[in-house]
């Protein structure tokens, strides 16, 4: 806390005394013999008052150079704004340790500029999933790391390498940025989130953070502590694997319900990222009928290829949400469930960097179908428990009104399960087995294929 000294000048003129009659042509003028430095040095207690820092103040000081008054700020302010959440649901190391961007915001500064210097950043909850964690500021058009640090239990200090001036009325642009640490066997599915501390009051802070954001920051003209203010920041978890997948969705040749005709309804491919392979055990769609009163739509005799060879039948299999198996049997629109699970008998592997193997789903289309009748077919997001990890169970396992495999999730086989709509691995851990994954947040996973009478 500053102080700063008062002053009362007084000024007594009593008519008849000589050279108290100013001239009419000047304009009446104080010089107190004190800077704006002056100002600045402590004060004993009976010689200051405190300032509040949730409210800026002024002081009116002589400029010594023209002998004219002028403003001097004692205190502006700073505001977080236009925070903005940009990493990936899905986070992985990478061999150069990159950096991976979590979330950008706006310093803003008002009243007078502020110098910037310190941050406190917090790992949430699971800071040994980074390697390192940074500040990063927006030079020109160049993001550069201006301070990191080793992320710690209960939060981090960054101090930055220069301080970063904030000019008045304007804004300067930052970023929390994190090094992703390697994932241990067994320990793939970490949650992870970077986010800004407040209130924090222990050393190098003090009490006058206890309501504020953890942010250092001087007035460039007062050399008084500003604090910053701004909308809360809600915890956004991203999940640390050793690798993640791609999906790509493509079209097919023919959109046009036909009915007796055999056709394919849904093309699609798991890709790999380029930190590791992607095995993938079941990939379930939703298919919603639109028809016509007097209409109706079955679709039987279902068939995978992969790449243009049709998979024997013995490895996979087609049931609807109810548990029923269709692959040699009949599902009807508004009657069977509107879940389509296709699961594998083996993994389908797409390796590191790789398209994985293109599959086609299709089926024999029948009943009574009229012009402007559709089916929509889209990929089953409903399941995103994208925290969970665990054992492939058995087909008989059902969970949700979707028979297995599912997500064995104890710490060893035998339950509890999870519904699992999309089940693949990153490999995690093959030596106990317990690397299967429930995420339907994965990238390109939001693609619908449409077919209209």
């Amino acid at each position: 806390m500053r102080f700063f000294r008062s002053v009362v000048v007084c000024v007594l003129c009593m008519v008849g005394l000589g050279g108290c009659d100013p001239k009419p042509s000047e304009e009446p003028s104080l010089d107190l013999g004190m800077s704006a430095n002056d100002l600045a040095r402590p004060m004993l207690p009976d010689q200051a008052w405190p300032l509040d820092h949730a409210s800026p103040d002024f002081v009116q000081t002589p400029d010594l150079r023209r002998g004219q008054d002028s403003l001097v700020v004692l205190q502006g302010t700073l505001e977080i704004r236009n925070l903005k959440i940009i990493k990936p649901d899905i986070l992985v190391p990478r061999q150069l340790q990159s950096w991976e961007p979590f979330r950008t915001f706006d310093l803003c500064a008002s009243v007078e500029g502020a110098r910037v210097d310190r941050f406190r950043i917090f790992a949430h909850p699971s800071p040994d999933a980074l390697h390192t964690v940074a500040v990063a500021h927006l030079t020109g058009n160049q993001w550069q790391v201006v301070g990191s640090s080793v992320p710690r239990m209960t939060g981090t200090d960054i101090t930055l390498a220069a301080p970063v001036t904030v000019a008045t009325n304007t804004c300067e642009s930052f970023a929390l940025w994190g090094k992703i640490a390697e994932v241990p066997p067994g320990q793939t599915g970490a949650p992870i989130d970077l986010v800004m501390v407040s209130g924090f009051v222990d050393q190098p802070w003090d009490m006058s953070y206890a309501k504020t954001w953890n942010i250092n920051a001087m007035g460039t003209a007062s050399a008084s502590p500003i604090y910053v203010s701004g909308e809360p920041w809600n915890v956004s978890h991203s999940v640390v694997r050793k690798t993640k997948p791609l999906v790509t969705g493509y079209p097919i040749q023919n959109t046009t319900l036909l009915v007796g005709a055999q056709m394919d309804l849904r093309k699609w491919s798991v890709n790999a990222d380029s930190a590791g392979n992607i095995y993938t055990r079941k990939v379930t769609f939703l298919f919603s009928a639109m028809l016509a009163q007097g209409s109706s739509l079955t679709l039987s005799n279902f068939g995978v290829r992969k790449g243009g060879t049709p998979i024997p039948m013995n490895d996979f299999d087609v049931r609807d949400g109810s548990g029923q198996d269709i692959k040699a049997g009949t599902w009807r629109a508004g009657v069977n469930n509107r879940f389509i699970a296709i699961s594998f008998r083996n993994d389908l592997i797409a390796a590191a960097g790789q398209i994985g193997p293109v599959l086609t789903l299709y089926a024999t289309v029948g009943e009574m179908l009229q012009p402007g009748d559709v089916l929509v077919i889209e990929f089953d997001k409903s399941v995103a428990n994208h925290f969970s990890t665990g054992f492939l169970s058995g087909d008989q396992v059902m969970e949700g009104g979707l028979i297995g495999p599912h997500l064995d999730s104890g710490q060893k086989p035998g339950g509890p399960f999870s519904r699992s709509a999309f089940l693949w691995s990153d490999g995690s851990d093959f030596n106990s087995g317990r690397h299967w994954i429930t995420e339907a947040r994965v990238e390109s996973f939001s693609s619908k294929q449409v077919l209209v009478r």
